[in-house]
């Protein structure tokens, strides 16, 4: 038996969006449009290159593997009020999809890179807790109030939500018992509110300096919107999420997932992404075998 590549600990986020067979084609294409716009509004929220995230495009949703070594207090309130605020933003103008309601999942635990995709109890989890009935029943029932549904696993969740950090907390998630196919366990559901949401880290009354620029911020949701915009002018210019082939997820899922082959590059909408491919080194991603630099 060959060595095992390296077992890295990661936070695996899924996310999935409802009713998406039930669309036409040029719905379907609007639709994974706005899901891209999403994660990456995500990611500046997060404060983290969507380069730096390990990206599998599903057709109706994305999963995300999160860098190594993250904040996760600051990071996991980050995607659960990210997701939230860029879903009202996507929803200000429905076009051909209509309003995206979302459901999304989040666990932590070792990752290796397999020859076909990712091998690991988190990968697996993630895809399990994203598609259980609960999750799915509470979204549709909270259709006048909410459009994101979103499912902590249990560790994750008394490691870092049960803490009470900033933007999260606690007392907005509810457990209950899954029993899905070969996974059981405790899991904690948030309905998310409609609306914009506010960045808990964007200090309101300040004046910070970033990258050698003095702002003055006079309020909260003013300070989120200008980080983000600065972040954006002060991050390298390597947009795209490297991707790589379907994480190894249960049979019987599989069959639903496939690569759509987005092109992460905002300045040319319209390239051929192979006339772009970078191939990463190695040496800067000693767990990854051969990902793609879009």
């Amino acid at each position: 038996m060959r060595r095992p590549t390296p077992a890295i600990r990661r936070l695996c986020l899924v996310i999935d969006m409802e009713g998406y067979s039930r669309h036409k084609n040029m719905a379907q294409l609007d639709a994974q449009n706005r899901i891209l716009t999403i994660v990456r509004s995500v990611c500046r929220r997060a404060r983290i290159k969507l380069s730096h995230m390990v990206r599998q495009d599903k057709g109706d949703g994305v999963m995300l593997l999160l860098p190594v070594g993250v904040d996760e207090a600051r990071v996991v309130a980050a995607l659960v009020l990210g997701l939230r605020n860029a879903l009202h933003e996507a929803n200000r103008n429905p076009e051909q999809w209509g309003t995206l309601r979302l459901r999304a999942a989040l666990t932590q635990g070792v990752v290796h890179t397999g020859d076909l995709g990712y091998v690991g109890q988190a990968v697996v989890e993630a895809c399990r807790l994203v598609d259980v009935p609960e999750l799915k029943d509470g979204l549709a029932r909270a259709k006048a109030t909410s459009d994101l549904a979103f499912i902590v696993a249990d560790d994750l969740f008394r490691d870092v939500v049960e803490q009470d950090y900033p933007g999260l907390p606690s007392s907005e998630f509810h457990p209950f018992n899954v029993a899905l196919k070969e996974y059981t366990g405790t899991a904690w559901i948030t309905l998310a509110p409609k609306g914009p949401a506010v960045d808990p880290y964007a200090s309101a009354h300040t004046t910070r300096l970033i990258g050698g620029i003095f702002v003055g911020v006079v309020a909260v949701e003013s300070a989120a919107i200008i980080a983000d915009g600065l972040w954006d002018l002060l991050a390298d210019d390597d947009t795209g999420a490297t991707t790589a082939p379907p994480p190894s997820i249960p049979a019987g899922e599989a069959n639903r997932d496939h690569e759509t082959g987005d092109d992460d590059d905002e300045d040319h909408p319209d390239d051929d992404p192979e006339e772009h491919e970078e191939v990463v080194d190695d040496e800067d991603h000693p767990d990854v075998d051969h990902y793609v630099h879009y």
